[in-house]
């Protein structure tokens, strides 16, 4: 389909305004200058706990792909790109590693937590990397994934939240081919509204895998052609706000899991990081 050379020029207070829409972009930026400083006062400290460890690769990974989000939700101006199926696509990422990074980071403080759930994680990795090479047709090593799945299972087998599963929940995890968690179960912890995250979570995913409601009634809402339009602006600018409050979210607990790395960021661009923080933090509440 070919580019307008003209922006939709429709009622810019359909939907989301246009101003509304810019100020969740800019809200976004404010908050990647907060993490990425986090980030970089984070980088190069030795990390004393594997809590810290994991937390400092997802939060890189989360405020990489909030980079890039940016760069994609355009400034609406004559012939910007709009795009919401690849801000979807990250937006739903960034919500997913969200909810990981809970799982495995802050909800860990206890030794023997730490210890049954990046078991967890290994088995995961173990069972995803030996499915990489079966699903290219490559020859995998089958003794040497069976005795690494073998090895951690039997570490598991040491472990007292591991042992008080049912039979069934144990050989679910033990097969490593699914999350570790239950979705509800980390969103009840984080106190979300589940109602409002499914919703958003499945539109999300509507449009990640080409779903009817990505496709239907583009013509009469006159979306989904590269221009700017009141539908594709509003669930932009809805993502642009769920992106923003996650990184809130996740650069909240990366102070706290990171004291001298939040310390560096406040010296640096103020006590404002706080309150910065507090407004922008509540997701789906």
């Amino acid at each position: 389909m070919e580019k307008d050379e003209h922006a939709y020029t429709g009622p810019s207070d359909d939907m989301m305004p246009r101003s509304e829409y810019i100020a969740h972009r800019a809200a976004l930026k404010a908050m990647l200058r907060i993490a990425t400083a986090i980030s970089f006062n984070a980088g190069g400290r030795p990390s004393e706990t594997g809590r810290q460890y994991w937390s400092s690769v997802l939060f890189t990974k989360l405020v990489v792909s909030s980079i890039t989000l940016h760069s994609i939700c355009p400034f609406p101006k004559p012939k910007a790109h709009w795009d919401l199926a690849s801000v979807s696509g990250i937006v739903r990422s960034n919500v997913e590693l969200w909810l990981f990074f809970h799982w495995l980071c802050v909800e860990t403080g206890d030794d023997d937590e730490w210890f049954f759930r990046i078991r967890l994680f290994w088995l995961m990795d173990n069972r995803a990397r030996y499915r990489l090479v079966t699903d290219g047709g490559g020859d995998p090593n089958d003794a040497e994934f069976a005795n690494r799945q073998s090895e951690i299972i039997a570490e598991l087998n040491n472990s007292s939240i591991f042992n008080n599963l049912s039979e069934k929940r144990k050989a679910e995890l033990s097969r490593g081919d699914k999350l570790p968690f239950i979705q509800d179960d980390v969103l009840e912890s984080l106190s979300v509204n589940r109602a409002a995250f499914r919703m958003t979570y499945r539109h999300m995913s509507s449009f990640v895998h080409t779903g009817p409601v990505s496709v239907f009634r583009m013509a009469e809402h006159k979306r989904g052609n590269g221009n700017e339009n009141p539908y594709d602006r509003a669930y932009m600018g809805y993502g642009l706000l769920l992106a923003t409050q996650v990184l809130a979210a996740c650069s909240d607990e990366m102070m706290k899991l990171h004291p001298q790395a939040g310390i560096a960021t406040i010296e640096k661009l103020g006590a404002d990081v706080i309150t910065t923080l507090g407004e922008y933090r509540n997701v789906f509440t």
